[in-house]
């Protein structure tokens, strides 16, 4: 029970002497590393913005990869975030507690994927001063291997794989001639799917870590990914959809807020994506909905009443179920 644990952290003389914004930071490192939480569920734990909770991450990481021994690192790192560095202290002085608290471990891969962005992953290797191919490793608390730098792969896994991609174009054009039926369709997209699944964690190891940098996602014949030019795009989409439902913005939520958080679950349901859930348009449409009800129920139930925010038909986005799909 995460209140037991709380109740551990109260039990600490080091822990009952800091400030409310110290606690805070320090619950948020604690709900990452023992229980996995995702950012839009510790800022509803302990009532900070996701981007706070971010540069709270960002700054435990760093410092963990650094070493965290010297109040010059402290300084580094949060001129760098642009926070407190009587936080940063108090980070640093924490991360001793390191199955508790210290932001690094086999589980933690797989946390940052999905709650950091490259941007983040690339000021936490800047700031350590660890090779980007090498910062999963040294997240998951493992040595990088060593390099051996290959110039590239034998000819003939290269040629191997030119006679596969030749396969699949031919599948592709025999499908669009509809010479398969149903259960050909079928078979032919599990295995694009394995092949998918594989590709992408090649895609991982070479370093194109985060999909969002890579991925687009289709919105009605337009394309979206998270680089500079996109974003305003999104920003509308998620913007439709709240005035859609008559959502208002709940305290301490700003329009950014809600935006990163949508992302955060578009890149889940993209992964979640295998082509057997209808259109991608409405599969990842039909995600943000979930996502952004979510966020306003969750504000809704902790006000305690509805009246000053939702309405019934607010609350509900045009499904009956909560599923992610």
């Amino acid at each position: 029970d995460i209140r037991d644990i709380s109740s551990y952290l109260n039990s600490l003389n080091i822990y009952k002497k800091l400030s409310p914004e110290n606690k805070k930071a320090i619950r948020a490192m604690e709900l990452v590393k023992l229980y996995g939480q995702d950012v839009i569920d510790i800022m509803d734990e302990i009532g900070e913005s996701p981007i706070w909770i971010r540069k709270i991450l960002v700054a435990a990481i760093s410092l963990a990869l650094m070493g965290g021994h010297e109040t010059k690192d402290v300084v580094k790192v949060t001129d760098a975030l642009e926070i407190d560095s009587k936080v940063g202290e108090v980070i640093r002085q924490f991360l001793p507690y390191g199955k508790m608290l210290c932001p690094i471990g086999p589980h933690m891969e797989l946390w940052v994927e999905e709650n950091l962005s490259k941007k983040d992953m690339d000021l936490i290797a800047k700031l350590a001063g660890v090779h980007k191919s090498d910062l999963p490793y040294r997240i998951r608390g493992e040595k990088p291997p060593k390099r051996r730098h290959h110039k590239k792969p034998p000819i003939e896994e290269l040629n191997r794989i030119n006679e596969d991609v030749a396969i699949l174009r031919g599948w592709r054009d025999d499908v669009r001639k509809r010479a398969y039926d149903n259960k050909g369709k079928r078979i032919i997209q599990a295995y694009s799917n394995k092949i998918t699944k594989i590709n992408n964690e090649l895609l991982d190891a070479i370093g194109t870590y985060y999909p969002d940098e890579t991925k687009k996602m289709p919105f009605g014949g337009k394309s979206i990914g998270m680089e500079e030019g996109h974003v305003d795009q999104f920003a509308n989409i998620v913007n439709t959809i709240v005035r859609k439902n008559r959502y208002r913005l709940p305290p301490g939520i700003t329009p950014e807020d809600l935006e990163a958080e949508c992302w955060v679950r578009v890149l889940k349901a993209l992964k979640r994506w295998d082509g057997t859930k209808g259109d991608i348009n409405v599969w990842v449409r039909y995600n943000l909905e979930l996502k952004i009800k979510d966020l306003y129920k969750k504000e809704y139930q902790r006000q305690k009443t509805i009246s000053r925010y939702l309405t019934d038909a607010d609350i509900i986005v045009g499904r009956e179920s909560s599923d992610e799909g």
